[in-house]
């Protein structure tokens, strides 16, 4: 449950820095509302990298944490279908990008975030994180007679390929990462 929760605040980490950098908010107006000064003004594009960075380190953290995932298995005799999720990632992005810019204040990005962390703990949706692509992982869709499962793995498949994850972690029952040790 907590590596759960932790996944969705990487996969909506990216809305926050957006919302940052919409607002131009730097890291120095942050720590001067926790009463702390620095002694010379950062520059706003200081700030943003270092946005981009930690919302990087975060999930590259989570990369990391994927081999503590609850264990499972994706055998190719229940798969029917192996198809890769292309548009899901710029459907993500643009999601991230238009609602960032359309908040326009901190309370109104609690409540979304909020939200979102609900409805993807409660939901059963896939937990789509546009970010791991930076590590390397691709998406795909799994469909069987019974339900189509998100499968993140680093290994590419070409069209129409068939697959075994033996070696496979479970972010919920519809999202696995694939954790073989060809796969780091």
């Amino acid at each position: 449950m907590i590596q759960r929760i932790l996944n969705i605040t990487g996969s909506i980490s990216l809305l926050v820095v957006i919302y940052l950098i919409n607002n131009e908010i730097g890291v120095g107006y942050l720590l001067q509302k926790i009463d702390i000064q620095l002694p010379y003004n950062l520059p706003q594009l200081v700030s943003y990298i270092f946005y981009i960075f930690m919302v990087v380190v975060y999930n590259g953290l989570l990369v990391f944490l994927f081999k503590y995932l609850r264990p499972g298995e994706l055998r190719n005799k229940n798969i029917e279908r192996l198809d890769a999720d292309n548009s899901g990632f710029l459907a993500m992005i643009l999601a991230y990008v238009f609602v960032g810019l359309s908040i326009n204040n901190g309370w109104t990005l609690m409540t979304v975030l909020l939200f979102l962390l609900i409805f993807n703990l409660c939901g059963s949706s896939h937990i789509y994180n546009p970010l791991f692509y930076i590590f390397g992982y691709h998406y795909y869709y799994i469909t069987s007679s019974k339900t189509k499962i998100l499968v993140m793995t680093k290994t590419k498949y070409p069209l129409g390929a068939t697959a075994d994850f033996e070696q496979c972690g479970c972010l919920n029952d519809y999202t696995y990462i694939d954790i073989s040790k060809n796969n780091e």
